[in-house]
């Protein structure tokens, strides 16, 4: 609840567009996995190995998100180049990935996580480079509009008369 109580009052104060909150949740989402993919790499066999690389994926879910809404505006991208960057980055994993599990006799685990991810972050710098002509609009500047509507509420002994509004 505070979380969301904080990030409504930041993002009300925070020119935002389409493409930037597109931007936010792509470098989220790719963050959690690729850094959990990097931990199912690194981190020994043991008891304790999928609690350790959730722990991981979730920092760098977080991380992911605090370095994407820093750099939402410098980066100013359109929804159109962030959908197609996600795409090549899907699509370079699947492909190294999945060209590993249909060639290998006895796939590892641990060369299938560097070879999707190692695809991924081929596919998401490819993408990036590629879309570089894609540029977003700027913000629309918030213009109110003055409205009023008159108010009535019951009250004990009686009511409440008033008028609310945005001037």
């Amino acid at each position: 609840t505070l979380g969301g109580v904080l990030g409504g009052a930041i993002a009300s104060g925070v020119d935002t567009t389409p493409g930037r909150v597109s931007f936010v949740a792509s470098t989220t989402l790719w963050a959690g996995v690729l850094s959990r993919f990097a931990a199912g790499i690194v981190v020994p066999d043991g008891e304790h190995r999928p609690e350790t690389t959730l722990l991981v994926g979730g920092i760098g879910y977080n991380a992911g998100f605090a370095g994407g809404a820093l750099l939402a505006g410098r980066a100013a991208p359109s929804i159109a180049r962030v959908r197609i960057v996600d795409l090549t980055g899907l699509a370079g994993g699947l492909a190294t990935g999945g060209l590993y599990i249909a060639v290998a006799k006895n796939p590892d685990q641990r060369v299938g996580f560097a070879l999707t991810g190692s695809g991924a972050i081929a596919g998401l710098t490819t993408g990036w480079l590629l879309t570089s002509s894609l540029t977003e609009s700027a913000p629309k500047a918030a213009t109110a509009t003055p409205t009023w509507q008159p108010t009535i509420a019951p009250a004990p002994g009686g009511g409440t008369v008033g008028a609310t509004g945005v001037f």
